[in-house]
């Protein structure tokens, strides 16, 4: 009979652990949640923030792009807006690749947003070529045109000297 008592006072002494353990891990489980919510409201935000200074980063990157293709348009006098409108060509071509699902791999929507842009600083070399040979009225000879053929290289170094470390490294590309 005496080992049937210790057995129950055990058992029951068990039971009263188990419950203050449950009791306790209830607790703290509470205590997890609302540290959980805290952290997913925290990196919302922090995603939201995220999400603006990229969208400001972008903008700033058409204005850049929009402002250098103003200036190449407005300093080349025989081309009218070509700049612009190479941009607005590559746009339109870019988009019907995408709207046909043609080279899928490779025209995604990061792929839009990046190639108008690619395409405005296209001849952003000519900023360092004369305005002589870049203005003139005539066919250019052949110095003249080995000259202009340097704009490419120029252009590539400027691009990479101005946007470099802060551009997508995709746009560079």
């Amino acid at each position: 009979m005496t080992s049937l008592i210790i057995v129950s006072i055990l058992c029951f002494v068990l039971a009263v652990v188990c419950v203050l353990q449950r009791v306790r891990a209830v607790k703290h489980s509470k205590i997890i949640n609302e540290y959980k919510k805290d952290l997913e409201k925290k990196v919302e935000e922090q995603w939201k923030q995220l999400e603006k200074k990229n969208h400001d980063v972008m903008n700033m990157q058409d204005a850049v792009s929009d402002g250098m293709a103003t200036i190449l348009d407005d300093r080349a006098l025989n081309t009218g807006m070509h700049v612009k409108n190479t941009k607005k060509y590559v746009l339109m071509l870019a988009q019907y690749l995408y709207d046909n699902g043609l080279h899928s791999d490779v025209v995604d929507q990061k792929f839009l947003s990046l190639i108008g842009n690619a395409a405005a600083m296209h001849d952003l070399g000519k900023i360092a070529v004369s305005d002589r040979i870049l203005n003139k009225p005539a066919r250019l000879d052949d110095e003249e045109f080995e000259i202009m053929k340097t704009h490419t290289v120029v252009g590539s170094g400027l691009v990479r000297q101005v946007f470099g470390k802060t551009v997508d490294q995709d746009m560079l590309r």
